[in-house]
């Protein structure tokens, strides 16, 4: 059985920039937008451990992540880009000479490591959230990210709907009662934003086991004025958290949502790349059916990675496995490759 943990890496301040850097360099825009999520997330959480605020050094990284953010739709959407990676290195360099930590704990975003979180999925989010409402009205939106992984999805909605108002939160507090701390400067700044009467996003993976993570802000909110008609939430899904109490799930029932789609067509470009056709996806425990004598094992279909058999020109059987976005990927195909190298794994 494969079971996930809450990772955190610590890693040098000099080392991260160096890296954005190396992602600015190459026109890695994936990357770029990646590790800009990972930065802005380990140095706030630095900066914040009770509270969050909402200082010099906040509104930079969130400058940079927008950058970062608005590189990887344009790459996405088939545009070069160049201008976008000149923003994001400007902001890097913003960035690179505030008075930062030395060393950052970087949670590590599950999401892009382990379930093929697609983050433009949410770019689709809020355009489809921008045609209900109006283009207008989503300018307004105030968009609230959820760190961890939230930190970056969270630029990439504010951009893709133009909106420049957002701010990340850390729920604090052991399970059943998460709450939400802020300075004043925080606060003030978020309700001069809801003046203006846009919708509040609240913007993370999930649900989740449990849904609480959205439910606190949300009720964080209410607490503050903010109408529940206000309030809408950008999950990566819409499943039912397993584990939720009613009150959870009544909340999610009748919330506004706009879930990321997935994205359909990534496993059929890879197959195209590789002139591989005959696609199977034995994700979800659907292995079980081609591998013999597998039929009674058991397994837990959402913590499965996703994965696909395929044949070859040759009539060869290929195994198509997500194995990570970021530099988490890159890692992980390189320790593939040389397991198979030595003959510790396949080819």
């Amino acid at each position: 059985m494969k079971s996930f943990r809450d990772v955190t890496l610590q890693e040098r301040t000099d080392d991260k920039l160096a890296y954005l850097a190396s992602r600015v360099a190459v026109g890695d825009a994936e990357g770029l937008f990646i590790e800009a999520g990972e930065l802005e997330q380990a140095v706030v959480d630095a900066l914040s451990p009770a509270c969050d605020d909402h200082g010099p050094t906040e509104r930079a990284l969130r400058g940079l992540s927008r950058a970062a953010a608005a590189t990887y739709l344009a790459t996405r959407q088939g545009q070069h880009g160049e201008d976008g990676f000149k923003a994001a290195g400007d902001a890097l360099d913003q960035v690179a000479r505030l008075d930062l930590p030395r060393e950052l704990a970087v949670r590590a975003p599950e999401g892009y490591i382990h379930y093929a979180l697609d983050p433009f999925g949410y770019a689709l989010a809020a355009r489809h959230y921008a045609r209900d409402v109006g283009a207008r009205r989503a300018k307004h939106a105030v968009v609230l990210g959820i760190r961890s992984i939230g930190t970056g999805i969270s630029a990439l909605v504010s951009t893709a709907l133009g909106a420049n108002s957002g701010f990340t939160l850390r729920p604090r507090g052991e399970p059943g009662s998460r709450a939400i701390r802020v300075t004043d400067t925080l606060l003030q700044a978020l309700l001069t934003r809801l003046r203006d009467g846009g919708d509040v996003l609240i913007v993370d993976e999930g649900p989740g086991a449990t849904g609480e993570t959205f439910l606190c802000v949300a009720a964080w909110l209410r607490r503050l004025g903010v109408d529940s008609a206000r309030i809408v939430l950008f999950p990566s899904s819409l499943h039912p958290p397993g584990l939720a109490t009613e009150q959870v799930r009544e909340f999610f029932e009748r919330s506004r949502h706009y879930p990321a789609p997935d994205e359909t067509d990534r496993v059929a470009r890879v197959c195209d790349r590789f002139a591989l056709d005959e696609v199977e996806d034995l994700s979800a425990g659907r292995w079980r059916s081609v591998v013999s004598g597998a039929g009674n094992q058991p397994c837990v279909p959402r913590h499965e990675r996703l994965k696909f058999r395929a044949r070859g020109p040759g009539g060869q059987r290929y195994l198509v496995r997500f194995a990570g976005l970021g530099r988490a990927g890159a890692e992980t195909g390189l320790r593939a490759t040389r397991l198979g190298s030595v003959g510790w794994g396949p080819e």
